[in-house]
């Protein structure tokens, strides 16, 4: 019978990764005395045993009405172990996730609030009151403005919006995301204790419109060696990666960018393209165009690259060899719920292998100095897509203060860049540059590079650059930084410091991309100490973390490792390496954390503490500086506020070092991965002894059901090898196999065997009667099984190797959608068009470590315009780390007529596999924005973007009423040929979801526009593409070459009781 060999560890990456899991055991972490310290926005931190905050009488509510039924905090009294949660929900509270660090939001009445009161694990339970919803500084400086209001998940969006339209708030936008309900209003800051006291509001926040962080570099970050471009020079130039970001556009005709064989004439996917591999929107048309310029520039400091066209400009991108994708315009998503533009650019793609890895956004959404939505957003698509970077510059808003980071750069897990002069200079910090830390002191910016004098590709050129300066430019060049670090991985250069495909990472979280970059920064930025709130950790310098063998071994080595199983609170795990070289050791522990509640302080949930110890005993904490370097035996308690800890020691010990990694706290169901990088004089010492090899796992009927796979209940044989690494013969080995701590849901079976004797450098075998055990039923996923090889021979000589299996179970997420529309339903292009009946195949992945079998799922919507006409979809087996459709058995579903093109439709995906469930939300988008007609009237050629009879897909377009005004109105004083005014409106305009400003363009020959403009333009032109001197937003209603002197003039009326304004152009002759 074949066999399978199997490794159980957290992950194996390579069989010769020299940096390894050493330990792993158990702990009882505990609370540090300010642990309970909570924060709203800009209200003072407390602890809430002991004081409230000082809130006015508006602004508290001593209980809820009736049965008490509302939203609580539920505070711990230490760190939280999921049995904990689980414990609660059981009671009948319904959770809506931490707010912060041992903080939960839950929705319970008065009797379930009594037994929750009583657990022995809570420390305190208070109202979610109106004050603690909103920064105090919200419309402070303004009478009135756009908030927007964020709901409590729980609470239905429509019942909101109409509640709030009753009394009397304008409503600007809504929208519901899986992870966000959202509303824009207008409101005066009187209003504001009025919305903070509706139930359902859970967060206020004052909106702004997005801006762009331009304030008016190659061999720095690859070697900080003048001319010295030596990643490029061992062949790493980001070939194979597919790097993102959302800006301004693209000049897709500039040399940097060009493809001649495959254009682009619209937005859509270019799997073929040389170097754009998608242009999209979201909510806002824009076709594959730069009108800014800023887009262009960024995209070029990424990776743009002339040669192809055979251009010599040495101004290429940093990772000059990598394909990019691009959101346009910078996307303004209402509530600043992110998630929605990203998964565009990564989970929503019809080409999955289009995936962008990094998404750079060099503008910010013109708040600062707060945890908003924006941050909050991040933190969940980051949890969500722990493989992709977000990146983001820190802000132009200077040094005078702290807290001027700008959002969303206050979000954990993006890397917030700060900008320094260029070249020799880039020792300086750009004035403008932002300063922090973040509103909970959490270490911001992330790093610097270069943002100043940047020359890029220059938008409306062929081959033309131009120099721009800001943090927007360093975003960028942190983007191609990262394509680097990820093609350096790919392609196999670690361990061994040349390519090798068998070392080929075949994942790559962003938490170890970070860390690489981390670990890589060099301090010498100006007097600043590391870490600091002006250039964090330091200048990006990819040759201080990146190892090369060739031409000749760098002194300085490199270790590193990439957790993807993680750890639960009480658990540790320890790893050992050796130095024999004291120049400056670095290391850096990195995880991505789940989001806090907006408002959070502070905003850290899931926390490791992280202990390193020499040689000889002393010890250091991450995060414990002093003058630059870890503090030696530190007095001061662990860090618990940053995602990441960070060493470094500028004259380490020789010897072996030890680095443990501590769950102080994690309270999300599943574990927390991390990422390790070590830098520095590491040796690589040889194995001595006789030590675990490798094994397998026997799991047949009837104790088990044949898939190799430990899981739930099961008993497994063990077989396993065992190698001598001395240099001579051993005899008489016994090898007894116990577990590391005590656990009752495990129980070994058989553990002893014995080899008379083994060679030196060679293996045994226990063949299939190995090791036995048997393991309980209902374990978790992950559920970790350390145990311990006890080795003795004759001589008394005493080996210990240690393995850790894990229970494996199915854990089945949702992927892409395929959409079949075909006739006569459907027009057969591939998408949810509006007035469709579609099928749908969902891809489930299996990210457990389980089979998942006789699989099913459930599709239901969450919006009334998407019916599910067959919501069962058939998958029988699910294979563990693969990705299965249902094709055999489709999902059937109708689209309504009225929904407008791009309309994200939430959606749940309810998945069954035996005794598992698995709930999930997907996000369906209906229609695609084109440049073209979207239903063709086939009578002649499509010129422009046509809203007719015909296209009855789409019957949410522009809606014409003839009202007379005339003698109503007042005429307008358009007196001669080819004049163009403008008139004042006691609103502003929303024009294709875009809002300009509360005045009106009008031309006397027959088009409006919300821009301002002195264009009187008498000739048709193709729209949406109107010529370069012409507004880019017209409304064309009677577009001709008129003569308004003639006939009986223009008329305007501002219709209050219906809320419009209305134009009339009464019997206007032609010119002429």
């Amino acid at each position: 019978m074949k066999r399978i060999i199997v490794f159980l560890i957290p992950l194996i990456i390579f069989a010769k990764n020299p940096l390894a899991p050493k330990n792993f055991g158990f702990y009882s972490p505990t609370a540090n005395s300010n642990d309970f310290q909570i924060g709203f926005w800009d209200l003072p931190k407390f602890d809430p045993l002991f004081s409230l905050p000082s809130l006015s009488k508006d602004l508290i509510i001593d209980s809820y009405p009736q049965d008490g039924l509302g939203y609580y905090l539920i505070q711990f009294n230490g760190p939280v172990y999921r049995y904990m949660v689980e414990e609660i929900r059981n009671l009948g509270v319904l959770t809506l996730g931490f707010h912060s660090r041992y903080l939960l939001i839950g929705k319970m009445d008065n009797k379930i609030k009594e037994r929750v009161e009583k657990l022995p694990y809570i420390r305190w339970v208070g109202i979610y009151q109106p004050g603690y919803k909103f920064a105090q500084t919200i419309l402070k400086d303004r009478e009135s403005g756009i908030l927007t209001l964020t709901l409590f998940y729980p609470e239905d969006l429509i019942s909101a919006v109409n509640d709030l339209t009753n009394k009397d708030f304008k409503i600007i936008r809504y929208a519901q995301s899986e992870y966000f309900k959202v509303i824009e209003v207008e409101a005066k800051r009187e209003d504001i204790p009025i919305l903070a006291s509706l139930p359902y509001i859970f967060s206020i926040e004052e909106w702004h419109p997005p801006e762009l962080e331009n304030a008016n570099c190659q061999w720095v970050i690859q070697t900080w060696a003048q001319e010295n471009r030596r990643i490029w020079e061992q062949g790493i130039y980001g070939v194979n990666e597919i790097l993102g970001y959302t800006d301004t556009g693209l000049d897709i005709l500039h040399w940097a960018f060009y493809d001649p064989n495959v254009s682009i004439s619209d937005t859509g996917e270019y799997l073929n393209h040389r170097k754009v591999v998608f242009f999209k929107n979201w909510e806002t048309y824009q076709r594959p165009s730069d009108p800014d310029g800023h887009g262009t520039h960024v995209g070029g400091t990424i990776g743009g690259n002339d040669s192809l066209m055979g251009g010599t400009n040495p101004n290429d991108g940093h990772s000059k060899g990598c394909r990019i994708g691009i959101l346009a315009p910078i996307p303004q998503p209402t509530g600043w719920d992110l998630t929605g533009p990203f998964n565009k650019m990564t989970n929503w793609l019809r080409n999955p292998e289009l995936k962008v890895y990094t998404i750079s956004n060099s503008w910010w959404t013109g708040t600062m100095g707060q945890y908003t939505n924006a941050s909050a957003s991040v933190d969940i698509f980051s949890w969500v897509n722990k493989d992709v970077i977000i990146i983001k510059s820190c802000g132009n808003q200077g040094q005078s203060t702290q807290y001027r980071i700008t959002e969303p750069g206050n979000s954990k897990s993006i890397i917030a860049c700060g900008s320094l002069q260029n070249g020799l200079n880039s020792t300086v910090l750009s004035s403008y540059s932002s300063r922090g830390p973040a509103p909970d002191g959490r270490i911001k910016p992330d790093l610097c590079v270069p943002g100043e004098g940047i020359y890029s590709a220059d938008a409306g050129t062929q081959n033309g650059y131009v120099s721009m300066s800001g943090t927007s430019m360093a975003a960028p060049a942190v983007n191609g930084a990262c394509g680097l670090i990820r093609s350096y991985l790919k392609r196999g250069f670690y361990p061994s410091g040349v390519p090798n495909p068998d070392d080929s990472f075949p994942y790559i979280s962003a938490s170890l991309v970070k860390a690489c970059l981390i670990v890589s920064c060099d301090p010498n930025i100006g007097n600043y100490v590391i870490p600091s709130e002006y250039v964090g950790w330091g200048r990006v310098n990819l040759d201080s973390v990146l190892y090369f063998a060739t031409p000749v071994p760098d002194r300085r080595k490199l270790l590193l490792y990439d957790d993807t199983i993680g750890l639960r609170t009480g658990e540790y795990v320890e790893y050992e390496f050796e130095v024999n070289d004291n120049i400056p050791l670095r290391i850096a522990v990195v995880w991505t954390d789940t989001a806090a509640a907006p408002g959070a302080n502070p905003a850290l949930i899931n926390n490791l503490d992280v202990l390193l110890t020499s040689p000889s005993g002393n010890f250091y904490k991450g995060n414990i500086y002093q003058n630059g370097q870890s503090v030696q035996n530190p007095t001061q308690p662990y860090d618990n506020i940053n995602p990441l800890e960070v060493f470094r020691i500028n004259q380490p010990e020789l010897g072996r070092w030890n680095l443990k990694i501590m769950a102080q706290n994690v309270v999300t169901s599943i574990p927390q991965p991390y990422s390790v990088v070590i830098t520095g004089g590491i040796q690589l010492r040889p194995r001595t002894g006789v030590r675990y090899l490798a094994h397998y796992l026997i799991d047949e009927p009837p104790m088990g059901n044949g898939d190799r796979i430990l899981n739930p209940g099961e008993e497994v044989e063990i077989p396993t090898w065992f190698k001598n690494h001395n240099d001579y013969e051993v005899e008489g080995v016994k090898i007894y196999l116990r577990l590391r701590q005590p656990d009752t849901n495990v129980v070994i079976l058989d553990s002893f065997k014995y080899f008379s004797s083994i060679a030196p450098f060679d293996s045994v075998f226990t063949g299939e009667d190995g090791f036995n055990i048997r393991v309980s039923e209902n374990l978790p996923n992950g559920y970790s099984i350390p145990l311990v090889f006890s080795i003795e021979d004759t001589l008394d000589s005493i080996w210990e190797s240690r393995l850790t299996l894990y229970v494996g179970t199915p854990i089945l997420v949702n992927r892409e959608v395929v959409v079949y529309d075909s006739p006569p339903n459907g027009n057969n292009n591939g998408r949810l068009d509006p007035n469709e009946i579609a099928s749908l195949t969902i891809g489930i992945k299996n990210q457990g470590l389980g089979n998942g079998y006789n699989v099913y799922a459930v599709l239901k919507s969450l919006d009334e315009r998407l019916i599910i006409l067959d919501s069962i979809g058939i998958y029988d087996t699910i294979f563990k780390d693969s990705t299965k459709f249902n094709n055999q058995d489709k999902f059937v579903v109708q689209t309504l007529p009225n929904i407008p093109p791009e309309t994200p439709i939430p959606c749940s995906l309810r998945i069954y596999s035996d005794q598992y469930i698995f709930s999930s939300y997907l996000t369906i988008v209906i229609g695609e924005l084109r440049i073209t007609d979207p239903i063709p009237d086939n009578a002649s050629p499509i010129r422009y973007w046509a809203y007719d009879d015909v296209d009855s897909f789409y019957v949410e377009c522009p809606d014409f009423e003839w009202v007379e005004i005339r003698g109503v109105g007042e005429r307008l004083p358009i007196s001669s040929d080819d004049q163009t005014i403008r008139i004042p409106l006691p609103f502003p305009i929303y024009y294709y979801g875009v809002r300009y400003s509360d005045s009106l363009s009008i031309c006397g020959n027959g088009w409006i526009s919300p821009i301002r403009t002195t264009s009187t333009v008498y000739t048709n032109q193709p729209l949406p593409d109107p010529t370069s001197t012409n507004p880019s937003a017209m409304i064309c209603v009677n577009w001709d070459d008129l003569y308004p002197p003639t006939g009986n003039g223009i008329w305007f009326y501002y219709d209050t009781l219906n809320h419009r304004m209305i134009l009339e152009w009464d019997s206007v002759h032609y010119y002429n």
